[in-house]
């Protein structure tokens, strides 16, 4: 069977029949799995192994999400599992949880009902572990029950991805007598996983699976059997006798101090039996000659062969040099005989392990006392130099560090050049990439260039709620809310989930502050966080706590908080416990009271107001002595959209456009509402702002911004945008990349929420439909908020004990899908100028800072194109405007990964077939239609762009390029004409000159131009040709001369221009309505913005844009305004300033600096007033630094 390629089909997963749930109903074969699919699967086939031993069991999981285990809990559940007798309760919090598995065996409790034993599954992370101490300890001395057996499925968290603080497990489990197993990749993790169980009966402890975040966030082609695992029982003995575990019936004093005992001298060393007897550790490469030996476990094995291969130390060279490997599966009880056995004729041993010096510690109690010990190099060198990091996790790239110093004293074997030796190192940090030296007068305006962190999702309730509105100290906590702490929002401290505000009580009586704010999630308060309320009350503090109130644990998944009360119910419950005030402020407070909405019912006590009011109830509360609580009662944004879609809760018709000719760009929109989809763009006129449709989830706390620029229209969200008709007979290429023994690295960069994950999994979904084999491993955490995300895929021709992360140089292609991410030091070093083929999308996808500030931006694109061009091969670079192409052709931008990996496809940088991918996106089964036609795009981007540009919109939805008329451009065409203004800027002129003859009339136009002649006249006798200075001129005087005031909001909201781009971004909108918030009437009180029909407000318009002829005049009914009086006096002072520069070659870029502050006058109203004072306090700053002028 061969492929139109003409690459032979030997796949190891079928696509003719391929299903996703074949990770779960496969008994035999292999299927594609990540970790977290791989716990679920473990448990499940840990039963079904039972039955072919003829045991009946039944299996309970309990636990408490958190990364890297975060989804975990929806695996499992989403899990078919046929007539598998699967019980799982979602903990409140980890301890409970365990308490509930501790429970599920205790055979003295109940009597088992049709059933034979019952198998426990705690799932956590490491803080959780921590948390559970107690009980654990309690749980494992007294054993497991009769067929029972337990698996601690620990998520460690080695570089604190996701966790406020970095994560290992190992000692906790030592200290706790927990037997600590250490899986590598998603095979190990089945294979250890039934030993865990096994051993668990057997020995008669609770054994800890170890699961870092590269296992759990990784998946592989793994091999799955219906038929059980080889398992062997040793037969041991103590004082002569036979020992069998037998749970006691009796767990109390004086029972406890014999099962201590009983756990320490026989359990533990029964453990160590097993491990030997079943071969969890593994002396993977020996011979009789060997005198060094390194020792890894888990992930960090892999790591370590991958630091090996980099080095260019495979098998054969290890043998040579006398290196001995052995691989640790359970890294306590250490394997005693094992470890003697490697021990023997070695002179060093090199332990590699993450954090502390674990291994290391058992490792010299075990050889401890022998002659002929060897030297030990572990976190530090016999020698007491330092070896091994103890901080983060360890890669590859930095285990290869240390083996090449200790290798290099111990072993005369060669080794390759480090990578940052073979390769041009790369900056140390993105800004060195696009930021050059500039004189100091142009920084005064010059934007910075943003960088790429995560953020709240567009709509999160969080952008709102979290602001602290008070003088007092505040505290973060765990959760989406805990980016606060990344954030100018005040938040100076956190705690431990479940401690938040408890901090304040230690603090609160030695300082001066009366007042403490803290925020609370409310997963977080149904997990512990309740008890730090009642312990505040008790202690007499004055603290408001903010209880983010969403519905869902929305950094993990989305899922219900276990034990969760709603809001009134919440309210009872702190009335009960004596908070002194309570105050919920809701987007949607009319669910509450007795309107026809209202069907939440408070108590008296608790008032209920509008979002709008967030501000004074933050004083309110905080002027309340004792402890008070904000209940910020909105749903979460991302599980509002999922619910939306899938009709299971109501659509927002409404839809928020921004009429671009009406918008300055002033960014208070994004400052208001802080929406990822309040979009800066670049346009001929300078920035302005978009609401970008697709990703808009309908917070619409954008329209607090103050700005007439806003418009709102009613569409059918149901009705789906067509899918353009791209080719589907497209000729598949004649040649792939080769797949060599060193495996194939594709590394994706891109930003959390964009799909990188997804086109990750549909490549290896591909590879394996190819015949290939395929390891890899999605690095997000928090950085799917927005914030950048990183995939890593290996292809490979069989199996591989290699690590499946592609380190420095490593990269056989590189997929950008933003450049700000990829140009950073850590990313670029993975590409490789004499392997890497490069697909950059030059798209530009606004950051956070971007949102809200806008002297913010993204950078120019061309330096960092041209960084990962020089780190690319010559004949392997290509871009792309992926995310502007998918706009034009589809109107939204969730396909865009799509098209990427069609792009990538095309330029010959994968080595999957065409027919492979199409085949993994259809059995992906979202979108299908969409997302082949996506990929065929991205072929055609490349194959033949005109053919693809038929099919494309020509300019983005939304831009308006001109306001102007035919008549105006003819009359300023004349004028510039006739002018001695400097050729090179008569075009740009000509254009600014009829966009005022539009606004006002040909006088003003004539005066523009006259001003340019004169600035003109003067650059080119300071400095002859050039014409810098002109030009900014000619940008900023009309910027202020053509300033919007009524008449001009209204001229601009009557182009026929913008109705045809409403119809393009909003399709078939109805019920229209200019949202406006007029001068005279907020100088009269009114707070809100009033929504106009047309029927209203263009009958006003069309009357205004006939007034502008009065603008200025003694006629003028706004113009005596104090605000239109400043934009007229603004005008004189530029003008005065421009023209009176006494200019030398010298001065000159100071005055080009300070002729473009104008830049910074952006906005309506108070926002133009703050932003006039900075402006001329820039402009005094820019004269004093430059006396000359």
């Amino acid at each position: 069977m061969t492929d139109t390629d003409g690459r032979p089909r030997v796949g190891r997963l079928d696509p003719n029949r391929f299903s996703l749930d074949d990770r779960y109903t496969t008994l035999d074969g292999e299927i594609l799995l990540t970790g977290v699919q791989g716990l679920a699967r473990m448990v499940i086939d840990q039963v079904r192994h039972d039955r072919v031993r003829s045991l009946r069991t039944a299996a309970f999981v309990s636990g408490y999400p958190g990364s890297p285990l975060g989804g975990f809990d929806q695996a499992l559940e989403r899990a078919p599992k046929g007539d598998i007798k699967l019980c799982h309760v979602p903990g409140l919090n980890e301890e409970l949880a365990a308490t509930a598995i501790w429970g599920s065996q205790q055979d003295n409790l109940a009597t088992l009902d049709n059933c034979d034993g019952v198998i426990g599954l705690w799932y956590g992370k490491s803080p959780g572990l921590d948390r559970c101490g107690d009980v654990l300890r309690h749980a494992n001395q007294h054993g497991v029950g009769h067929n029972g057996g337990v698996v601690l499925a620990v998520g460690d968290d080695p570089s604190s991805k996701s966790s406020t603080l970095p994560g290992a497990s190992e000692a906790a489990m030592f200290d706790l007598g927990i037997p600590a197993l250490a899986p590598g990749t998603v095979s190990e993790l089945l294979w250890l996983g039934h030993h865990g169980y096994a051993l668990s009966r057997y020995a008669g402890v609770w054994a800890g699976l170890k699961i870092t975040t590269g296992l759990a966030d990784g998946f592989a082609i793994t091999s799955v059997s219906s038929q059980s695992p080889t398992i062997v029982n040793p037969q041991v003995e103590f004082d002569g006798k036979p020992w069998v575990f037998k749970q006691r019936p009796r767990f109390f004093i004086p029972d406890t101090v014999e099962l201590e005992q009983e756990l320490y001298e026989k359990r533990l060393p029964a453990a160590e039996a097993y491990a030997a007897a079943n071969s969890l550790n593994r002396i993977t490469l020996s011979t009789p000659n060997d005198r060094i030996g390194i020792i890894a476990a888990g992930r960090t094995f892999h790591e370590l062969r991958q630091a090996l291969a980099d080095l260019g130390i495979d098998d054969q060279a290890l043998s040579r040099a006398g290196i001995r490997l052995l691989q640790l599966g359970m890294v306590f009880p250490l394997e005693r005989h094992i470890v003697s056995r490697f021990a023997d004729g070695l002179t060093d041993i090199v332990v590699v392990e993450e954090k502390r010096s674990f291994i290391e510690m058992l490792l010299r109690n075990s050889l401890y006392g022998r002659t002929d010990a060897p030297r030990i190099h572990g976190k530090a060198r016999a020698d007491g130099r330092r070896l091994v990091p103890t901080d983060s996790e360890l890669t590859a790239d930095r285990i290869a560090t240390a083996l090449r110093s200790i290798l290099a004293d111990l072993t005369t074997v060669e080794m390759r050049p480090a990578a940052s030796d073979r390769l041009s190192a790369p900056p140390h940090d993105s800004q060195s990439v696009v930021v050059t030296p500039v004189p100091v007068a142009i920084q005064l305006v010059k934007p910075a260039t943003a960088t790429r962190a995560a953020a709240f999702c567009s709509g999160c309730p969080h952008n709102r709620s979290t602001i602290n509105a008070t003088d007092s100290p505040s505290g973060g906590g765990v959760g989406c809310h805990a980016l606060v702490m990344t954030m100018d929002r005040g938040a100076q401290t956190y705690t431990q989930m479940g401690g938040e505000g408890a901090q304040w009580i230690g603090r609160a009586p030695f300082v001066k502050e009366p007042h403490f704010v803290q925020n609370m999630g409310d997963g977080t308060f149904f997990h512990s966080g309740s008890l730090a309320m009642r312990f505040a009350i008790a202690a007499g503090v004055n603290t408001t706590f903010k209880l983010l109130y969403n519905g869902v644990v929305a950094m993990t998944g989305g899922q219900d908080p276990t034990g969760q009360l709603d809001v009134p119910e919440v309210c009872a419950m702190l009335l009960a416990e004596r908070v002194a005030k309570i105050i919920i402020v809701a987007d949607e407070p009319g669910r509450y009271g007795s309107g026809r909405k209202g069907t939440l019912r408070v108590p008296k006590a608790v008032a209920v107001w509008g979002r709008d009011r967030l501000e004074e109830a933050q004083h309110v509360l905080a002027a309340t002595p004792g402890v008070t609580v904000l209940v910020y009662d909105q749903a979460c944004a991302n599980e509002l959209r999922r619910l939306r879609k899938r009709g299971k809760a109501p659509a927002r018709p409404m839809r928020v456009v921004i009429n671009e000719a009406v918008c300055e760009g002033c960014g208070d929109c994004g400052v208001k509402s802080s929406c990822l989809s309040v979009h800066p763009v670049d346009t001929p006129f300078g920035r302005k702002t978009q609401i970008h449709q697709a990703s808009c989830n309908s917070d619409y706390s954008c329209l607090d911004g103050d700005c007439p620029a806003f418009v709102t229209v009613h569409t059918d969200s149901t009705t789906a945008r067509p899918t353009p008709n791209i080719p589907a007979d497209l000729e598949p290429l004649a040649t792939l990349p080769r797949v060599s023994d060193d495996g194939f690295g594709v590394y994706i960069t891109g930003v959390g929420g964009t799909g990188v994950v997804t086109m990750n999994q549909i490549l290896a979904t591909a590879a394996s439909f190819d015949g290939l084999t395929v390891t890899g491993v999605d690095q997000t955490g928090l950085s799917q908020k927005g914030g950048p995300v990183v995939s890593h895929l290996k292809f490979w021709n069989g199996d591989t004990d290699r690590s499946a992360a592609v380190g420095d140089g490593g990269a056989d292609t590189a997929i950008v899908l933003d450049l700000l991410v990829a140009v950073e030091a850590k990313h670029l070093a993975r590409l490789n100028p004499t392997r890497t083929r490069t697909l950059a999308c030059t798209s530009v996808v606004p950051t956070s800072s971007m949102v809200t500030n806008t002297k913010t931006s993204f950078g120019e694109a061309g330096p960092m194109v041209a960084a990962l061009r020089e780190r690319s091969l010559d004949s392997g670079f290509a871009t792309v405007d992926v995310a502007g192409l998918c706009e034009s052709l589809f109107g939204e931008h969730m396909p865009a990964n799509l098209i990427a990996l069609g792009a990538a496809y095309q330029m010959g940088a994968l080595p999957v077939t065409a027919r492979a991918l199409e085949q993994a996106i259809e059995a992906n089964g979202v979108a299908t239609e969409r997302s082949l036609a996506a990929f065929r795009a991205g072929r055609l981007a490349l194959s033949d762009p005109a053919r693809l540009e038929l099919l494309a919109r020509p300019t983005r939805a939304g831009m308006i390029p001109s306001t102007t008329t035919p008549a105006a451009d003819d009359q300023a065409a004349r004028l510039v004409a006739s002018s001695a203004i400097p050729l090179a800027v008569r075009e740009f002129a000509a254009s600014r000159a009829s966009e005022l003859i539009a606004y006002q009339g040909i006088r003003l136009a004539q005066r523009y131009l006259s001003v340019l002649e004169a600035v003109g006249e003067t650059e080119d006798t300071a400095a002859a040709g050039s014409v810098a200075l002109t030009s900014a001129v000619a940008t900023h005087l009309h910027r202020f001369m053509a300033y919007k005031d009524e008449y001009e909001v209204a001229r601009l909201h009557l182009l026929p221009r913008f109705d045809e781009e409403l119809n393009r971004l909003v399709p078939g909108g109805t019920k229209l309505r200019y949202q406006l918030h007029p001068p005279v009437l907020k100088s009269l009180g009114m707070k809100n913005k009033i929504a106009l029909p047309p029927l209203l407000a263009r009958p006003m318009f069309v009357s205004l844009r006939a007034m502008r002829r009065t603008r200025g005049t003694s006629f003028d009914p706004f113009g005596r305004t104090s605000m239109r009086r400043l934009e007229r006096e603004l005008v004189e002072e530029y003008i005065i300033l421009v023209t009176g520069f006494r200019l030398t070659a010298d001065n000159l870029p100071a005055a080009i600096a300070i002729a473009s502050l104008p830049e910074q006058v952006r906005g309506y109203e108070d926002v133009k007033l703050r932003n006039v004072e900075q402006y001329r306090d820039a402009v005094a700053h820019g004269l004093g630094a430059a006396p000359s002028l």
